[in-house]
């Protein structure tokens, strides 16, 4: 069971977001996918695949998550 110990401002974000958002490794990864993507038509083929494993891995860890939540609400 993961246990998330930290102090957030009180305000309208759900928690199950504050939660998502807790995922820095998630979060450098979506900003190196959005500065990848505004440089896709001057990368090289490399960068391109470099894009495409960081969508991937990201979506990963975000489905990876649903999947622990799933689990844990199913008891």
């Amino acid at each position: 069971m993961f246990l998330c110990d930290a102090e957030v401002m009180a305000d309208d974000t759900k928690a199950i977001d504050a939660v998502v958002n807790a995922d820095k490794k998630r979060l450098a990864l979506i900003e190196e996918r959005q500065k990848l993507e505004a440089q896709k038509g001057r990368l090289g083929e490399h960068h391109g695949e470099r894009l495409k494993e960081v969508a991937f891995v990201t979506a990963q860890r975000l489905v990876h998550f649903y999947i622990y939540l799933y689990r844990f609400w199913q008891f």
